[in-house]
């Protein structure tokens, strides 16, 4: 695989990951703000909303770090799992 490929692919892995985050953000606040916003529910809908919020953040941030497992995001998983 050549330089100019890798870099290509590289940037298009970087631009789906920014879509399909901004994506899932503005689906989120839209859930949220639809929710907390409307005064005719109860609280039990709200802590609802929070539960879906809370899993939908620590799937992202799971499938985030299997991603990191292969071999040549060593370092980068390591200086994650350092920082303070």
């Amino acid at each position: 695989m050549s330089e100019n490929s890798r870099r290509r692919a590289f940037a298009l892995r970087v631009v789906l990951q920014i879509i399909v985050g901004a994506l899932s953000f503005i689906g989120l606040a839209t859930l949220m703000v639809g929710v907390l916003m409307n005064s005719e529910y109860d609280t039990i809908s709200i802590s609802n909303v929070g539960f879906v919020v809370l899993l939908a953040l620590s799937n992202s941030c799971f499938s985030w770090a299997r991603s990191l497992d292969d071999p040549k995001y060593k370092d980068l998983k390591k200086g994650l799992m350092t920082r303070r």
